[in-house]
């Protein structure tokens, strides 16, 4: 090739190498990794040159979800390195730094990118950018959302000075991120599409694609047809580029609006396609956010043992990993299926635990949700006025919730508690404003339980023809669900209605 074109084996590298930089930066990561390994293929290249070489092919892994691959090229480029102090040798520690992270391991994750900044001298500004963006992934990971914010914001800073539109894209996608944990979802919304923006300008089909991913993810509780095309739109990005980790991702959210539907069993089977992708490429924090829908699940089709051994397998991944986040919502999880179990006496010491991981992640909706597990507890011992309680106090904290699904549990529970101290009329206002919260979700999950404690209600001021029609708009909304847990309970009150009427 160098003879055709007449040029040395050093400028056809340098050649390869921008080509591979285009298509990667593009996210045409084939064509990138193509170029890269060509330009290995030549003679006398620098061993300085090999190591930034391998290291693309490793970032090039690691994007796809090949992180014990990514690994082993990032230990080659090492090892070729004249001076591991040099600007490549940081880099380097950085991007290992962000592998780490993703296997869940963010003490070591941590050390590395601490490590890269104090390596970086003044007049490397764009790096630092980089860098800082690291460090806000691993707290973000962590549940220290307030210090994610911290780093993201400087990271976004610098590269406006730079004039880095990849960077800005990336900086304010990750703020956008924070601000959906935080249950703030217009602000996270405003800030994706100002990312997708950016995005667009430079071509970056991969950071696309993982925007359209999050778009959805605000839609999902609000518009699911809207969430399921963005979801759609990241897809086929994903396929193009072959990045299976995104796949994956795809997969697991797209089972969620099956879930919100009641179609459990085509939720199972993409969650299970999404855990075999995970597994293959070993990115532990999502085979455990895997394990806990997987549980969540089984909880619904009143398979307790199974849904037990995923949430509690949830737990525990988060535990070893110190994944915050995912650890209080399998506690949350867990307690419910406990209480459901009537072993509510387990529950208390699992509050507890989350309580002190909330120390560290701050979520509102997280200390609300806890609360009401209290109540709900409580309330399941006959201790009204100890429910109520706790239940006052969630009312105040109601606007500081950003989660739909715990305030629609609010609201049915608050009509539950009503129901239970004979205050009819204001119990149904309660189960009618969870309706509302629900309307235009096509959440038939959600929907089923406030027809069904609605018609209890019914069937206590004595008003069995309208509580009997409540439970066959719940038995319809279920139709051929597998969700034999409220399957069940629709059934038996069915016929304890009918019982009562011979």
């Amino acid at each position: 090739m160098a003879k055709k074109l007449a040029v040395s084996d050093s400028s056809l590298f340098d050649i390869y190498y921008r080509l591979g930089l285009l298509y990667s930066n593009t996210g045409k990561l084939t064509k990138a990794e193509e170029f890269f390994s060509d330009s290995l293929k030549l003679d006398g290249i620098e061993e300085n040159k090999e190591a930034k070489v391998f290291h693309k092919i490793g970032n090039i892994y690691m994007r796809r979800g090949g992180f014990d691959k990514a690994i082993e090229y990032y230990k080659k480029a090492r090892q070729l390195l004249q001076d591991i102090s040099s600007l490549e040798g940081v880099m380097l520690s950085n991007d290992e730094a962000e592998i780490y992270l993703e296997k869940g391991e963010y003490t070591k994750a941590f050390e590395l990118a601490k490590e890269a900044l104090k390596g970086l001298g003044d007049e490397y500004i764009e790096e630092k950018s980089v860098i800082y963006n690291t460090l806000g992934n691993i707290n973000y990971f962590w549940g220290r959302l307030e210090e994610s914010l911290k780093f993201y914001n400087k990271s976004l800073s610098i590269a406006r000075k730079c004039a880095d539109e990849g960077s800005v894209a990336v900086a304010y996608k990750n703020i956008g991120r924070v601000f959906l944990e935080q249950g703030k979802k217009r602000d996270a919304e405003r800030f994706f599409k100002t990312s997708l923006e950016s995005a667009q300008k430079i071509g970056d089909i991969h950071l696309m694609g993982k925007l359209y991913n999050n778009i959805g993810i605000i839609f999902a509780y609000e518009n699911p047809e809207k969430a399921r095309e963005n979801y759609m739109r990241s897809l086929d990005m994903a396929k193009r580029i072959g990045d299976d980790d995104m796949v994956a991702t795809i997969f697991n959210n797209i089972a969620d609006l099956y879930m919100r539907k009641g179609e459990l069993r085509k939720a199972l089977s993409m969650f299970e396609e999404a855990l075999r992708i995970w597994e293959l490429i070993g990115t532990v924090p999502s085979i455990a956010l895997i394990y806990l829908n997987m549980g969540e699940i089984y909880f619904l089709e009143k398979n307790f043992e199974k849904s037990f051994y995923y949430l509690f397998m949830a737990k525990e991944l988060s535990k070893e990993m110190k994944y915050v986040h995912l650890g209080i919502s399998a506690i949350i999880y867990l307690s419910r299926l406990l209480i459901e179990q009537g072993k509510e006496k387990m529950v208390y010491e699992l509050i507890e635990d989350a309580e002190e991981l909330n120390k560290i992640y701050k979520s509102a909706d997280y200390a609300i949700h806890l609360k009401f597990l209290r109540a709900i507890l409580a309330f399941e011992r006959d201790d009204i006025d100890e429910a109520k309680k706790y239940y006052e106090y969630i009312i105040e904290k109601m606007s500081e919730i950003g989660d739909r699904e715990l305030e629609k549990e609010v609201e049915v529970f608050g009509g539950r508690l009503f129901t239970k101290t004979g205050k009819y009329s204001e119990a149904m206002r309660y189960f009618e404003r969870a309706e509302r919260i629900c309307e235009g979700t096509g959440n038939i999950i959600w929907l089923v339980p406030i027809l069904f404690y609605e018609a209890v209600l019914l069937q206590k001021e004595g008003e069995a023809k309208k509580a009997s029609e409540s439970l066959l708009k719940a038995k319809k909304l279920l139709g051929t669900s597998s969700a034999k847990l409220w399957i069940d309970k629709v059934d038996g009150l069915i016929r304890e209605i009918e019982g009562t009427q011979r």
